[in-house]
Order: C-alpha cells, then sequence, then structure tokens
C-alpha cells in the first residue's frame, strides 16, 4: 500500500510516447496510416491507465467501503499509513487515507479513535470532508457543542451545502430539544 504516483505517472507518460505518440507522428510524417496502429496504441494505452487505476490502493479501499467490508478497508488504510520513507503518503494524498480510515472506524462504530484520527487530519488540513468527519465523530461521541462548531465551520467552507454537516446540526439540535429548528435543516 505504497505511493506509486511516481512509478505510475512516469510509466503512463513513456507508454503514451511508445504506444501511441511515435506511431502517430510517424503515420502524420510519413502519411500512412499503418493499420490503424495509433488507434490501436490510444486504446492500449486508456487500457493501461484504467488497469493502474483499478489496481490502485485507494480505489480497493474504496471498493471495499461501497461493499460494507470496513474491517478490511480499514486494515488496507492502516497499512498504507504505516508506510515510511520512501513510498511514504505525503501532503493530501496522505490527508485522503486520513479520511477513510476515519469514514471506516465511524461505520465499525469505533468512535474515540475516528475523533482522534478525524482531529489528525484536520492538523494537516481543514478542509470541508475532513472537518464533516470530525463534526460527525463528535457528535457521536456526544460533544454537541464541538461537533456544532466543526459543522459550521464545513458550512462556511462549502458555502452552506453540506449534506453532512446539515445533518450534523440537526441532531445536535435535536439533543437540544429544538425539533422545530432542526427540521429546517
Amino acid at each position: 500500500a505504497r505511493d506509486l504516483s511516481r512509478p505510475f505517472t512516469l510509466l503512463v507518460i513513456i507508454s503514451w510516447a511508445v504506444a501511441v505518440g511515435i506511431p502517430l507522428l510517424a503515420s502524420l510524417v510519413l502519411g500512412q496510416s499503418f493499420g490503424g496502429l495509433p488507434l490501436a496504441g490510444i486504446i492500449m494505452w486508456f487500457a493501461v491507465v484504467r488497469l493502474g487505476r483499478w489496481l490502485s490502493p485507494a480505489s480497493r479501499a474504496d471498493a471495499l467501503a461501497r461493499r460494507g467490508r470496513y474491517t478490511e478497508a480499514l486494515a488496507l488504510c492502516d497499512r498504507a499509513l504505516a508506510v515510511e520513507g520512501e513510498g511514504a503518503w505525503l501532503g493530501p494524498r496522505r490527508l485522503v487515507w486520513l479520511n477513510r480510515r476515519t469514514t471506516s472506524l465511524l461505520a465499525l462504530g469505533r468512535v474515540d479513535e475516528a475523533a482522534h484520527n478525524a482531529i489528525d487530519a484536520v492538523d494537516l488540513s481543514a478542509d470541508p470532508e475532513t472537518l464533516g468527519n470530525l463534526s460527525l465523530a463528535l457528535l457521536r461521541l456526544d460533544r454537541y457543542d464541538e461537533a456544532e462548531i466543526a459543522a459550521r465551520m464545513t458550512l462556511l467552507l462549502t458555502r452552506e451545502r453540506s449534506v453532512l454537516a446539515h445533518a450534523t446540526l440537526a441532531h445536535v439540535l435535536l439533543a437540544r430539544g429544538k425539533p422545530a429548528e432542526a427540521e429546517p435543516m
């Protein structure tokens, strides 16, 4: 579960040059179609890109989560986040893995761990998904004031378009005994 995006990017560039660029350039220069070789190269190149995407750890983790196999998705997230040195997930890519891990932990009912993981993710970047995950974890821990703050920050960043933030605020209002105010949320 290493970050192999750089080698994959090089593979994509080289495969495009060999499979598409050279045949296309040769057919233009020589004025011959070479029996559709440039088109076949394009099709092969798209297949290589799709295969790489399908085999990526991130796609596997997302597929596992979609199928409700959160324990396996969590194990893959843990393996990906445990990589250090060369091949470690850094910056926004690490943030995405932390968000996946938070989602898996929430789905498994491990709310304390999810909240700590969400806080780690917020330390990297306070983006809407990360703050939304944090607000949900805090809500499930019955820390309503903090959940409301995180949800309101999410709404500010999304221009009031976060369904998760609206749902969190509605739950907070219901917990405070304000169903009339929660209904529009």
